[in-house]
């Protein structure tokens, strides 16, 4: 992780330094945390060029999702992200896919994974790639 997402380690007390430009966007004291560790990127420039950071989570109801977006944070449902991320580039996604199937001890075929994938929640996501892999436009 450490490797692919250098700046993904952000020191506590600059998480801390954003809890209240973040504090008036939260609808959950409990995931104030959340927003601040996205706030902090943004704050301390972690990925130069970058206006915006993406947070993931399936608890979408405990974020302001526009106030956050006001200060450069969109707050997604990961069925809306990967779904994007699939439509914009469906081989990386397919290969993603395929190389996390292969770490599983089960080795599930990829309609199982695809199954275990729309239950947990990415329910899009699965249809799209099920559909695609169907096709023969991608290989999973």
């Amino acid at each position: 992780m450490r490797a692919a997402l250098p700046q993904a380690e952000i020191p506590t007390n600059w998480v801390q330094a954003q809890f209240a430009s973040v504090a008036p966007a939260m609808r959950s004291v409990k995931d104030t945390h959340v927003a601040a560790c996205a706030q902090a990127i943004l704050a301390n420039d972690l990925y130069r060029d970058t206006h915006a950071v993406s947070l993931l989570t399936k608890n979408i109801r405990d974020f302001g999702v526009r106030k956050l977006a006001a200060l450069g944070i969109e707050v997604l449902h990961p069925d809306a992200f990967l779904l994007h991320r699939f439509q914009q580039e469906p081989a990386a996604v397919a290969a993603a896919f395929s190389a996390l199937r292969s770490t599983l001890s089960s080795a599930p075929p990829p309609d199982r994974l695809l199954e275990r994938l729309a239950a947990d929640g990415q329910a899009l996501t699965a249809a799209a790639m099920h559909s695609a892999w169907q096709q023969g436009t991608v290989q999973l």
